[in-house]
């Protein structure tokens, strides 16, 4: 059985390490990031510089550009700062 996707991204190595293009993995750049959330990298830049709750971007010391966002950490972002249509957040339905 052949696990390849096709000429996706990702061509010839199983389908469930790619996830929208993207493969998973446990650091991500800007712009992965960006393909996983639908998002544009301008948007994901504003979210890392908002006073409350920043993205969490990681750069190397001295540098400001070249970050990455470690998977856990935009995860646990993502249900922070998230709300259902009906405005619950992830905590509410948890709880």
């Amino acid at each position: 059985m052949n696990a390849g996707n096709n000429g996706a991204a990702g061509a010839g190595r199983p389908e469930c390490l790619y996830t929208m293009g993207v493969p998973i993995k446990d650091y991500y750049t800007v712009a992965e990031v960006g393909l996983l959330l639908h998002v544009s990298r301008e948007k994901i830049r504003r979210w890392e510089h908002m006073d409350e709750d920043p993205f969490p971007i990681l750069y190397l010391p001295g540098r400001s550009r070249g970050g990455v966002v470690q998977r856990d950490d935009m995860h646990r972002w993502i249900v922070r700062n998230s709300t259902t249509v009906t405005g619950d957040t992830p905590a509410d339905l948890l709880s």
